[in-house]
């Protein structure tokens, strides 16, 4: 019998999953305000710096609005999209597969379209998640969240927005992928150093404004990601 190992979830990601669920069983629609932290943190029975990480990684993957003052609120535009995806978009290797050959046709260009585009305080902005990868490799501590962020907010600042918006649609599976590629990485299926070392080069290449050095350095990190898949036999090659 072939069996696969039992992943442990962290608490913020089961949060998200029984928000999901709520949205495809009609509990929650596009434009409902969430409850507040506190609220929240009562009815899950967890921590509210647990909720707090729940929500910044909602807001990063486009399923939520957080307005200062007001509340929290899902996103009008592609909330049910999200939900129906789940159902197609199964957490496989198969299915990593086909996710890995989607980013190359998406941010290849759009790291190219970032450092021709981006603005001095677009680039300012990507150097601060760089940094923020460095610290937490730095710190031997899991880099998904940072990862994540780092390659969203390129396609954020391509200047394109179906580039952004395409990449939102499967951003609750993406963030899956990126968490299990930095778990595996940091488990010894590849270098840490190494996987900062490629983003070291995206990001330089968008900061000296030199779109075909991005989109080669990009190219690279992505053939990466799934060599290191290969080698340590998450991934079948084709």
């Amino acid at each position: 019998m072939i069996v696969k190992p039992i992943k442990k979830k962290k608490i913020y990601q089961e949060i998200i999953e029984q928000i999901q669920l709520a949205i495809k069983e009609g509990q929650l629609k596009p434009g409902d305000k969430l409850p507040s932290e506190r609220t929240l943190a009562e009815k899950f029975k967890v921590s509210r710096t647990t909720i707090k990480e729940a929500i910044t990684v909602m807001e990063t993957m486009g399923m939520i609005d957080i307005r200062t003052g007001v509340g929290t609120f899902l996103r009008e535009s592609n909330v049910e999209i999200n939900a129906r995806l789940n159902d197609l978009l199964i957490d496989n290797e198969s299915m990593f597969q086909e996710l890995m050959e989607f980013r190359q046709a998406i941010e290849v260009d759009s790291a190219y379209y970032a450092a021709i585009r981006g603005s001095a305080q677009d680039k300012l902005k990507l150097v601060e998640k760089y940094n923020d990868m460095e610290k937490a490799i730095r710190e031997q501590r899991l880099s998904a969240g940072s990862d994540y962020s780092f390659h969203m907010f390129i396609s954020s600042m391509c200047g394109n927005i179906l580039f952004t918006k395409t990449m939102e649609l499967i951003s609750d599976r993406f963030f899956n992928l990126v968490t299990k590629n930095s778990v595996n990485t940091l488990a010894g299926a590849g270098n840490p150093k190494d996987v900062l070392e490629e983003h070291r080069a995206i990001c330089d290449a968008i900061l000296k404004g030199d779109g075909m050095e991005a989109r080669r350095a990009m190219r690279q990190h992505l053939d990466a990601v799934i060599n290191r898949y290969k080698k340590s036999g998450l991934l079948i090659s084709q």
